[in-house]
């Protein structure tokens, strides 16, 4: 109670003096001053007086009331004071268990870094440990990349001589082939030759028969000409035995005549135009059946001997 008086020793003293200047001022607004008791009957100092005791009654009821609000505030301040009181009492009470509770976790904190030292010196023992026996393991797949080395290298030379062997066979077999593909290319060739050639005597046979034939066809066909231009003739009077003169005779398509020319005279022109005469009156000269060969009698030169 004292330290809350303490506490609040200016509040308590500013009430102190409300009160007092209150008191204060009922004492001097009190009339204190004897009245003459002819004066007691007057109506208007009565009134007076009424009327001052009526504003001192509501003075003092004000006051009154006003005191009562400061009570009730000063009650309320001093509740709020209490539980301002309780609450950091409680406060305190839970500082002091906070407190008792970081010490404990200090201590559970002092015994988990003390643990996660032990560990940590256990993680360092053991990584060593696994260093060294990475170190171990290192040594050995050196080695054993050493060796894979030896073994590769070993491998590549069996391999490039294994290539290198392939590589002679196949080459050899592709000579071999190619080989084969020039033989065969050779025979063939002359498979060709020879093949060609006697298609070619053949051919050559062949347009020697169609020629034999063909020229036996011509010889034929001057023969008749030959024969037909003598039935036409007429012998010119005064003309003497033993005349001959070659003829080159033009003939188109059905034998008939275009041209005749005398390319060796006889020496005797009366004796030519009678032969160029009787060629032209012999017309349509006998040609061969085969077109083609009687395309080659276009133009043909025989010799006409009249004692023939």
């Amino acid at each position: 109670m004292f330290r809350v008086i303490r506490n609040n020793l200016v509040p308590i003293l500013i009430a102190l003096a409300v009160h007092a200047v209150l008191f204060l001022m009922l004492f001097i607004g009190f009339d204190w001053t004897p009245k003459p008791a002819t004066l007691q009957n007057q109506p208007n100092v009565v009134k007076a007086t009424a009327v001052d005791a009526g504003k001192v009654k509501a003075e003092l009821d004000r006051l009154k009331q006003a005191e009562r609000q400061k009570q009730q505030q000063e009650a309320a301040r001093i509740d709020k004071l209490k539980q301002q009181e309780r609450e950091m009492q409680q406060r305190r009470a839970a500082e002091e268990k906070n407190l008792a509770e970081l010490k404990k976790k200090r201590a559970a904190e002092e015994r988990r870094q003390q643990q996660e030292q032990q560990r940590l010196q256990k993680i360092k023992e053991e990584k060593a440990a696994l260093e060294q026996k990475r170190l171990a393991e290192q040594k050995l797949l050196a080695e054993l990349e050493r060796k894979r080395k030896v073994e590769q290298a070993e491998a590549k030379k069996i391999a490039e001589a294994k290539k290198a062997a392939e590589a002679k066979k196949a080459a050899e077999a592709k000579k071999a082939e190619e080989e084969a593909r020039r033989k065969a290319a050779e025979a063939k060739r002359r498979e060709d030759e020879r093949r060609q050639a006697l298609m070619a005597q053949l051919d050559a046979e062949e347009t020697e028969r169609a020629e034999a034939a063909a020229q036996g066809e011509i010889d034929k066909s001057l023969a008749l000409i030959r024969q037909k231009v003598t039935r036409h003739w007429l012998k010119p009077a005064g003309v003497p035995k033993g005349l001959a003169c070659t003829v080159r005779v033009h003939i188109i398509p059905g034998g008939d005549v275009v041209g005749v020319t005398i390319i060796k005279s006889s020496g005797n022109a009366v004796f030519d135009r009678s032969v160029e005469s009787a060629v032209r009156k012999a017309a349509p000269l006998p040609l061969p059946a085969d077109p083609a060969v009687a395309a080659r009698m276009r133009e043909i030169d025989f010799e006409f001997i009249p004692e023939a």
